[in-house]
């Protein structure tokens, strides 16, 4: 389970690595994406752990709205996502996302009409669902 928190307070490189340590210390090594304004952490522990854990590295968190959400078409296995996903990292202003079969969340400041046409031209359908 993928568990999302925006972030606050980070302002640089260091930061980003204090609290990746921070998260890694509860979850385990390489189970954490951190940016300067989100964390995504595939854990199925307590979300307010990490909430704790970061706040005691001298940074704010809290658990994460979708900027928006995208319906998904096409997708039928693991390798699909990975597609979507590799076509996701590529979009401008990306922070973070979660895509399963079905539905592609979006965290951040990405446009949602440059995320819908990522996927689409990675051969897949999408079409905005609901935006935050």
């Amino acid at each position: 389970m993928a568990i999302f928190l925006a972030l606050s307070e980070l302002s640089c490189g260091h930061c980003i690595k204090s609290v990746t340590k921070a998260i890694e210390a509860i979850s385990g090594e390489n189970s954490a994406e951190v940016t300067l304004n989100y964390a995504k952490i595939n854990s199925d522990k307590d979300p307010q752990l990490f909430i704790d854990a970061i706040t005691a590295a001298d940074f704010k968190a809290q658990l994460a709205t979708p900027s928006f959400e995208l319906e998904l078409d096409g997708l039928n296995c693991g390798h699909c996502i990975k597609s979507v996903s590799k076509a996701l990292s590529a979009v401008e202003n990306m922070e973070v996302f979660d895509v399963d079969l079905k539905k592609a969340r979006i965290y951040g400041n990405a446009k949602p009409e440059d995320v819908v046409k990522a996927i689409v031209d990675a051969g897949f359908n999408a079409r905005l669902a609901r935006l935050v």
